[in-house]
């Protein structure tokens, strides 16, 4: 995963899971460079959970709005259950360090400046001070 596969096989392997890998590496999104990068399996498979989370979510809520999104959440949704068992098969330390992975990658989200509430608070104290 952190270089880059846009498929995962898992033993005992069959003909459907191969047909499977290799279809999602054709036609899935690529893989976000924060997951590339991780220094560890856990980051990673936190990543890519977080990231796949965060696709769901966003079709979810565009799917109110737009009729289009509607056909999408399914997939999203398969996609993130995919990652969730990805991530809680291959967890190195089970799924105590998993959760932990999870609550620090969110901590750093939430205290960094690139988010969505930070660029809004930085929108309103412009706004304000204008």
């Amino acid at each position: 995963i952190s270089s880059g596969a846009g498929g995962v096989l898992v033993k005992p392997f069959t003909t459907e899971s191969v047909d499977s890998a290799l279809a999602h590496s054709n036609v899935s999104d690529s893989i976000p460079e924060a997951i590339r990068s991780a220094t560890s399996r856990n980051e990673a498979l936190v990543s890519l959970l977080l990231h796949s989370f965060s696709a769901a979510s966003r079709t979810l809520s565009q799917s109110k709005t737009y009729s289009t999104a509607r056909y999408e959440v399914p997939e999203r949704m398969q996609r993130f259950r995919k990652a969730s068992d990805i991530a809680s098969m291959f967890a190195k330390g089970g799924k105590e360090e998993i959760v932990n992975e999870i609550v620090r990658q969110l901590e750093a989200r939430l205290n960094s400046d690139d988010n969505h509430l930070s660029r809004f608070r930085k929108k309103v104290r412009t706004a304000r001070d204008s």
